[in-house]
């Protein structure tokens, strides 16, 4: 059953505020590929990829993904931002056709 709390003495922080934008788009800039783990909706990704596209002047598409480091068992859900245009993006699009 979920709990319901008072706001009184607190202050609810919307979920896209907590994305963090600058890291997002210094790993985009350098790697062309990123990785942002969470229980984010659809709608708030877009919302990101869109705000990150103003801010890099390039094309960002995203898509569920889920991260595994080598040589670990645990996986971390989330969502992949990829530059358009960039290697991160050709080496994914060929991934696929394989």
């Amino acid at each position: 059953m979920a709990k319901v709390h008072s706001l009184k003495n607190a202050k609810a922080v919307r979920r896209y505020r907590l994305i963090p934008y600058d890291d997002l788009a210094n790993v985009l800039r350098d790697e062309g590929e990123a990785f942002l783990e969470g229980p984010f909706r659809r709608q708030t990704v877009w919302k990101a990829a869109r705000k990150l596209e103003s801010m890099l002047g390039k094309k960002i598409r995203t898509e569920t993904a889920l991260l595994r480091f080598p040589g670990e068992q645990e996986v971390l859900e989330g969502y992949s931002f990829v530059v358009e245009g960039s290697e991160a993006a050709r080496s994914q699009s060929q991934k696929e056709t394989s």
